[in-house]
């Protein structure tokens, strides 16, 4: 279990989850974003000041992507 810092923003950790071990994450979570990347997370920071604005998220900001099969 990696904690989140509690001196970085609220809400840091309402990240998303691109693959095993790959995340974007809120760049204003500094500690955090450190501590995972020291656990083998790749971390890609990106900056979400307008988004938490409105009380959300890097995830409130997704959708599923459903993909037709290829043949």
């Amino acid at each position: 279990m990696i904690y989140s810092d509690p001196l970085d923003p609220p809400m840091t950790t309402n990240c998303l989850c691109l693959s095993p071990g790959k995340v974007l994450f809120s760049a204003g979570g500094e500690r955090t974003m450190d501590e995972l990347a020291k656990n083998g997370i790749d971390v890609i920071p990106i900056q979400v000041d307008e988004l938490n604005k409105m009380g959300g998220g890097i995830h409130c900001s997704s959708l599923v992507l459903d993909r037709d099969d290829i043949d």
